[in-house]
């Protein structure tokens, strides 16, 4: 069983969602914002896409791998 493959190394690179209530999310392990407006923001993941929909949608910040998302969250799905 190589490292790449071994359970803790997969979950080191899975997206962590931390939510506070519909009003701010914060997303760690991010690749960078795919699109981003008042109503979405899509962000690629090192394990896939997380779109984010909602209303009054806002970056509270982004560094290297971690984003926080503020606004009227109403759906996460992802892909």
């Amino acid at each position: 069983l190589s490292i790449k493959h071994s359970p803790v190394f997969l979950l080191i690179s899975l997206p962590v969602l931390t939510l506070i209530g519909n009003r701010e999310m914060y997303i760690e392990n991010i690749k960078t914002i795919m699109e981003y407006n008042d109503t979405c923001v899509k962000i690629l993941t090192k394990r896939g896409i997380v779109y984010v929909e909602g209303e009054h949608l806002d970056i509270g910040y982004l560094d290297a791998d971690e984003i926080s998302v503020k606004g009227r969250i109403v759906q996460i799905t992802f892909d």
